[in-house]
């Protein structure tokens, strides 16, 4: 018989993490479903780690170097249940969660159930954040008439780990990108959420490592597909959502602009600036940026200066070049350090 279902996970190089991660899943209370190991051409001892976890419902698939989506591709592609389940070599999940999302997907019949996670190692559990933001438990839909933040928080709360996804309805969508490129997870997300209902449940159930993961606050050089070719979105949108999803897409991208020119970054502010001119709809957000991308250069040189003589040199700097003509620079300069 088949699965309820798939769970897939991608490997690469976790020797130090994917034991953790396959325990958790083989320590589900929900026991019907099939474990899909991609191996992604790993170097170290993961493949034979996994090999060693003894459970006739794991399956290893090897294949050659292609990235994370290319792997989970490869996992959806070969997965024999309704439901597909995701979680990375790095993360893990606490014992109910696949009950818990499984009994909620067969309640709401939805596309997509998410379920609300845990931060480490700041150990936030991001159910505190529910009602605080656009993030409501129970059931939604991205809408054409939804405020574009609203949007946002809750396209940006799904993602690999947390996610319960009809199997038909990630093939439909054509699964993830197969390109070697950043953020392919929020493109598979974008699009599954602009075709479909979704639910959000709690407790948290998910563990989400930051730190095995390698995420941090550095910026990655390469800029995520969501900004070099949006159009592998927005070609899933349904046409009454499509103008909703350019809003969405265009705010994250003069974050982007922002973040990337407070770290001096300029050229992939610039470029992000003149590929999303709809980011200008969004006034106060923008004129920041403005002066960010004017002082881009500076920024770098700032928070390196800040950070290795902390709160004394900033009040020292203070009180010695009062009224001076370049105060202008150090407020911008002095915004960008408080948003390090």
């Amino acid at each position: 018989m088949k699965p309820e279902i798939s769970v897939i996970m991608p490997l690469y190089n976790k020797e130090k993490t994917v034991k953790r991660a396959i325990d958790s899943i083989l320590a589900q209370s929900f026991e019907d479903f099939e474990l899909i190991i991609v191996n992604d051409e790993s170097n170290d001892s993961s493949r034979e780690i996994a090999a060693c976890c003894s459970d006739q419902r794991i399956r290893i698939i090897d294949r050659e170097n292609g990235g994370s989506g290319a792997a989970r591709n490869t996992g959806i592609e070969n997965a024999n249940a309704g439901l597909l389940a995701f979680l990375d070599a790095d993360d893990e999940w606490v014992p109910l969660y696949l009950q818990n999302a499984y009994n909620e997907m067969k309640r709401a019949n939805v596309g997509i159930v998410g379920t609300t996670y845990y931060e480490f190692p700041k150990g936030i559990d991001i159910a505190d954040n529910l009602g605080k933001t656009a993030l409501r438990e129970g059931i939604g839909k991205i809408s054409a008439r939804d405020n574009t933040l609203s949007a946002f928080e809750r396209l940006q709360f799904f993602h690999v780990g947390n996610s319960l996804v009809k199997t038909d309805l990630a093939r439909n969508v054509r699964g993830f990108d197969n390109k070697k490129r950043n953020g392919v997870d929020t493109v598979f997300f974008y699009k599954v959420l602009a075709n479909a209902e979704y639910s959000i449940i709690t407790p948290s159930a998910v563990i989400h490592h930051r730190d095995a993961s390698g995420l941090s606050n550095k910026v990655p050089s390469q800029l995520p597909t969501i900004f070099l070719d949006p159009s592998c979105i927005l070609n899933f949108c349904p046409k009454e959502l499509r103008g909703k999803m350019e809003e969405v897409i265009s705010y994250v991208s003069l974050m982007e602009a922002r973040r990337r020119a407070r770290r001096g970054m300029k050229a992939d502010a610039e470029f992000l600036h003149q590929s999303f001119p709809k980011m200008k709809e969004f006034s106060k957000l923008y004129s920041k940026l403005q002066r960010e991308m004017a002082f881009s250069l500076y920024f770098k040189y700032w928070t390196a200066f800040k950070r290795l003589l902390g709160p004394p040199a900033r009040r020292f700097c203070r009180e010695r070049f009062a009224g001076r003509s370049f105060h202008k620079l150090e407020d911008v300069l002095d915004e960008a350090g408080r948003s390090e």
